[in-house]
Formats: C-alpha cells, sequence, structure tokens
C-alpha cells in the first residue's frame, strides 16, 4: 500500500542515522505525479469493475479522527473545508457523512479526481446515502501553483476556514523537483498559508513527520502559523526517539 512505503522509506531514512530535524527524505516514485496517475488510473478501473472504492490512506480512523477533531474545534457544518491532495475523497465523504456541507477536493491528478466523482456518484444515487447536501466538490487542481500566484481551479477567490491534509505533504517531501529555485515542500508550506483567512485551520495527518518537524516546517512569522492543537496518538520509542506511526496536528493562523 501507499501509506506503507511511505513508512518504510521514513523508517529506512531513520536507520540510517542520517535524520537530522527536518531531514530532506529520499526522493522516492511515490512523490512524482506519474506514479498517481498510474495508482489512480488501476483503482479507477477497479472501482468501474468490482465497485473497489481504493485504499483509505492511514486507515479509516485516521479521517473519523479528523472528523471528530473538526466537531469540537470546528463546528460550524457550512464552513468552508479544502482537503488538498484528495485523492478518492474518502476524507471528504467522512466529512459529508458528518454533515458538513462546504466541501471541496483537489488533486494534481486527473484521475484521482475522476475517481473521487465516480465513487460519489455512486454514493449518492444510493437509497441509503448519508452524504450531506450539497454533496463534496472535486476538482483537477495543483496546489503548489498558490505560491506561485497562478489561478488554481476551484480555490483561487475562495475563502477556506479549514484546509486538510492526509498524506498529501508526505508525498510532496519526497519529490527531488524544484520550482524557481524552491522545493516543493517550501512551495507547499507557501501554498497553504496563502490559503488561509486569520483564524482559518490547517488539519494535517503525516506518517513521515513527528510533530515537533510538523512545527518546524509550517510554523514562522512568513506563514503566520500557529500550533492550535493535536490528536493524541499511541507512542512508541524508534531509533532512540519516541515517535508515533501517525501524527495529526492542527494551525492556525494569526
Amino acid at each position: 500500500m501507499a501509506s506503507e512505503a511511505l513508512k518504510k522509506a521514513m523508517e529506512e531514512l531513520a536507520a540510517s542515522g542520517d535524520a537530522p530535524e527536518l531531514a530532506e527524505l529520499p526522493p522516492s516514485k511515490l512523490g512524482t505525479r506519474d506514479h498517481w496517475d498510474e495508482v489512480y488510473e488501476r483503482e479507477v478501473k477497479m472501482f468501474k469493475e468490482i465497485g473497489d472504492e481504493g485504499e483509505v490512506w492511514f486507515g479509516e480512523d485516521s479521517a473519523q479522527d479528523m472528523v471528530e477533531w473538526a466537531e469540537e474545534h470546528f463546528p460550524q457544518l457550512d464552513g468552508r473545508i479544502l482537503d488538498v491532495g484528495t485523492g478518492n475523497g474518502q476524507l471528504l465523504f467522512a466529512f459529508s457523512s458528518a454533515g458538513y456541507t462546504s466541501l471541496t477536493g483537489i488533486d494534481y491528478s486527473p484521475l484521482s479526481i475522476e475517481l473521487a466523482n465516480n465513487i460519489l456518484t455512486a454514493r449518492t444515487s444510493s437509497e441509503d446515502s448519508d452524504l450531506a447536501s450539497p454533496p463534496p466538490r472535486f476538482f483537477t487542481a495543483d496546489i503548489l501553483n498558490v505560491a506561485e500566484g497562478k489561478e488554481v481551479k476551484g480555490v483561487t477567490g475562495e475563502r477556506w476556514d479549514l484546509v486538510t491534509d492526509k498524506g498529501t505533504y508526505d508525498a510532496v517531501c519526497l519529490s527531488d523537483e524544484a520550482r524557481n529555485g524552491k522545493s516543493l515542500r517550501e512551495l507547499y508550506v507557501e501554498s497553504v498559508a496563502k490559503l488561509l483567512p486569520k483564524g482559518g485551520l490547517f488539519l494535517i495527518t503525516s506518517c513521515n513527520w513527528t510533530q515537533a518537524e510538523l512545527e518546524k516546517a509550517f510554523v514562522s512569522e512568513s506563514t503566520g502559523l500557529v500550533v492550535h492543537s493535536n490528536i493524541p496518538r499511541a507512542s512508541f520509542e524508534f531509533g532512540g526517539s519516541t515517535g508515533s506511526s501517525i501524527t495529526t496536528v492542527a494551525f492556525e493562523k494569526r
């Protein structure tokens, strides 16, 4: 599974003894668009053939945990939520099932969006559908274009109260691509910060980074982001450090 491969890449880095606080991860095919197009091409085919909706990154519990966090800290059901790197849309479907009604998902893979829309059509046409109305919307768009000042379909000109990420930053960090002298990781952080108005929230779940590392990446004077809260996880010790299999942290724009 893709999430297992991400975990393996991070474990290999830690085992090598070359893991400073914000080390660059070894480049991986998981950080390339071609890889994700191949993944979603297979998943589109599987959904059409047998109705398999594809992998839920980090498991269904991680998505439900993010929804429950929102129900406590962001209970406005009509608040505008943007899911970046939405994949098959499973996180937004979980939010919709909980009653949230202003949901948008974007992904740079058009096949990802095709899959998410196919699943949406199937779910909304089902007699026992539990999705709120209106249901999520999905667009093919590259979040990194925000930092570069380019128009992003479904995103530009909108106000976002909550931005979510479940595995997307992890994949971005596995790319060795650069644009105009900046790593994709740097562009991602800038893009998220630009999307949020004062008081806006960013909720991220990662399998590659600890909370301290995520704070170092996202909290700065230039981003205006500060730590808001986190979702407690079971911890373990590895390579002399304490961590967890996944980390979920919320940041607020000040």
